[in-house]
């Protein structure tokens, strides 16, 4: 009795951290996703991945419309994103009954005749029931009041690295 029992605890130890492994690849594979959307200017990819509680008081149409506008601004300012990549994702935790990770990414952008490197993060929380990663940008959990007051009973143990810019003429 005594070995069927270590072979079920075994067992469900593997599947387990399988299950924790192949959440975080998805994790990477998604947040790529988000990336791509944002080079691509793809408001649709962006809206799929972001935050239901940010799609529930904004409302879909006018976040739409805000990304749309972000893109134009930065159409008519001359600024590139001309490439943005996952660069680290830690290791998952179970924090508050949902699956959260950080997703550390790299940014560059060209904007008149500058480069900006730009390193950052967004906090991943996976949708059980969608089976699918929701992102927030990091800095917007730890410096806007208005994600903040969405978010208030948001706690981690994820450490939120500073966003870092450098400017390269």
């Amino acid at each position: 009795m005594r070995i069927i029992l270590l072979l079920l605890l075994l067992a469900y130890h593997s599947t387990y951290a399988q299950n924790k492994e192949d959440l975080k690849a998805l994790a990477q594979s998604q947040a790529q996703q988000v990336l791509d959307a944002t080079i691509d200017q793809d408001a649709p990819t962006l809206l799929r991945f972001t935050h239901p509680k940010i799609l529930k008081k904004y409302g879909k149409k006018e976040l739409k419309g805000l990304i749309t506008d972000v893109f134009k601004a930065m159409e008519e300012g001359h600024i590139r994103i001309e490439k943005s990549e996952v660069t680290e994702v830690s290791e998952l935790v179970k924090e508050q009954g949902e699956y959260r990770c950080l997703v550390k990414n790299q940014i560059r952008m060209s904007a008149s005749n500058q480069i900006v490197a730009i390193k950052s993060a967004m906090i991943g929380f996976y949708d059980d029931g969608n089976q699918q990663w929701n992102f927030i940008e990091s800095s917007k959990l730890t410096k806007d009041p208005e994600t903040q007051n969405l978010f208030s009973d948001f706690k981690t143990s994820l450490e939120i690295p500073e966003d870092e810019q450098v400017i390269e003429e």
